[in-house]
Formats: structure tokens, sequence, C-alpha cells
């Protein structure tokens, strides 16, 4: 086996591991906690206290995301506050997913970064109400990204 086949053979199996960990911990997410349309958010929002205009004030940090009390999030925010996440480098940072000190790749990119995926592998995963059969974020459930983030977990063991 040469060097190029080892480090596939870690990389699938890295991926597959975190894709796991991560469909647990939100399997286990009160649902009160969960959207698919905002990284890391105050409850105003969902309370309908906001306006769409409104909400980029609300994100939260990583500390109170921590807390999670009152905090909602979608899979790749709550990626951020657990350990086998954050010791690849993913961080919370000004209410969005970064990879280490890459700043300009938030959200979805720094979900590729972390899983070693392509950025439309994560666009998919994390980002793409379509792909979930919706036009509009507030549809897709807490359920539907569990499902998928084990479908493309086997996928890569």
């Amino acid at each position: 086996m040469d060097m190029t086949e080892v480090k596939k053979f870690n990389t699938t199996n890295k991926t597959a591991r975190l894709l796991l960990i991560l469909a647990d911990f939100l399997e286990k997410l009160p649902e009160e906690k969960w959207t698919y349309r905002h990284y890391a958010l105050k409850p105003l929002k969902q309370a309908n206290l906001l306006t769409e205009d409104e909400v980029d004030g609300t994100n939260v940090s990583q500390r109170e995301m921590e807390k999670s009390c009152g905090t909602v999030g979608c899979a790749a925010g709550w990626a951020c506050v657990i350990p086998e996440f954050k010791v690849e480098g993913l961080r919370l940072v000004c209410g969005r997913p970064t990879y280490k000190q890459h700043l300009d790749e938030g959200g979805y990119q720094a979900m590729a970064k972390v899983l070693d995926i392509s950025s439309s592998e994560a666009y998919v995963l994390f980002s793409d109400p379509e792909s979930y059969g919706f036009e509009k974020y507030e549809h897709v459930r807490k359920e539907m990204v569990v499902r998928r983030l084990r479908v493309v977990a086997r996928a890569y063991s």
C-alpha cells in the first residue's frame, strides 16, 4: 500500500467517524434547539420577535453556544461545540462556523475542510434545503439531516 492509499484510508475513516458523532449529537438535541437556517441564533427570531433584517444581530458566541441555554442552531453550528470537531479546528466565530484561522471560509466550506469532503458535498449536507425537497430552510427537519449524515458516513466507511 503506497502513502496515497494510506492517506485516503485515514481521511475516509475520519470523515465517517465525525459524521456519525455529529448525527448522534443531533439525534439527542431537543427539537427546540434545532434550526436548519442559522448556525447559532438566540431564540428571539424563533419566537417571531425579530424580523429577518434583525437576525444578523442575534448571532451567539462560542461560549454562549456551549452553554446552549436558549440557543438554536443547525448541524454545522452545533458541530462547533463537539470536542472532536474542535480538535479538528472548527470554531464558531461571530456566529459562523470557521476552520482554524480561515475566516473567509465559513459555514459549509468550513465543514468541508474539517470533514475532508468536497465543498459541494458539504453544501448538500449543511446548506441546501432543495436537496431535502424543500424551497425553504424552515421545512428541513433535524431527523432528515441525521438520516443523511448516517447515509453519507456509511459511504465513507
